[in-house]
């Protein structure tokens, strides 16, 4: 039985051997699929990382360092709610608070001392801020500018009104005070004005009073016959106490005093 016991070797053998190629070539398929899905999972964890992290890092690093070169204009495009879309909003206001704030400052200096922040106001309540230093310097500079003008103004009259005073005929009291008041509130561009003078021909001192001598008002000479007791009303009063009265909140209408 030899040959017969040959014959089944040879038929199992063959039998093995293609169960065994079936085996291998279905562990190839899935070594194969085991393969694909390998590379698609690298490939979406290196999408991930490149769009999520790599990318947003790239570009949060050019802009920082753009901003550091004075470039304000160049933005981070990310807007992912996570801690790299914040610092990249974080750098995004910064170079927006730059940006106005150097507009801020050029205007300041190209002598503009009205110019106002036109960022996000907020940032005003830190008084640590540069905006909030820039703000301060603004006020300071306004504040010499005025007392500059007001200095130059002051000299400047004092200047016209010496020299007008040279030439007044100081026979005539009534012309030399109408020329004097009428300098002086077209000088302060004042609505009107009244000057008294100081009649003592009387000798009792007691009886001296104050004198309108001449008046200005809406670019007209005006003639008042008025006299004022020494310390009667404002005028009176002023005079006796040698201190000028300043009134505030006057109504428009109001012109009497």
């Amino acid at each position: 039985k030899y040959s017969r016991f040959v014959n089944l070797h040879d038929k199992l053998t063959s039998l093995y051997q293609d169960k065994l190629e079936n085996q291998y070539a279905n562990l190839n398929w899935a070594f194969v699929l085991l393969g694909v899905f390998n590379l698609a999972i690298i490939a979406s964890i290196y999408y991930t990382v490149r769009n999520l992290i790599l990318l947003p890092i790239q570009q949060i690093s050019l802009t920082s360092r753009e901003l550091a070169k004075g470039n304000l204009s160049k933005k981070i495009r990310f807007t992912s709610k996570n801690e790299i879309g914040y610092i990249a909003q974080n750098i995004n206001d910064l170079a927006e608070i730059v940006e106005q704030a150097t507009e801020f400052s050029k205007e300041i200096g190209e002598g503009n001392l009205d110019a106002e922040y036109k960022g996000d106001i907020s940032i005003l309540e830190n008084k640590g801020s540069i905006v909030a230093a820039l703000q301060l310097m603004r006020d300071q500079l306004r504040e010499i500018a005025l007392k500059d003008q007001q200095e130059r103004w002051l000299s400047a009259g004092i200047t016209e009104f010496s020299e007008m005073l040279r030439n007044l005929d100081t026979k005539n009291i009534h012309e030399m005070c109408y020329h004097i008041i009428s300098f002086i509130i077209r000088y302060m561009e004042a609505n009107q004005g009244l000057m008294f003078v100081l009649n003592d021909d009387i000798p009792n001192i007691n009886e001296h009073y104050l004198e309108a001598m001449a008046g200005y008002a809406a670019n007209k000479r005006k003639i008042f016959n008025q006299k004022i007791k020494i310390g009667e009303g404002l005028v009176g009063q002023s005079f006796l106490d040698k201190e000028t009265i300043l009134l505030d909140e006057v109504p428009n209408s109001y012109e009497k005093v």
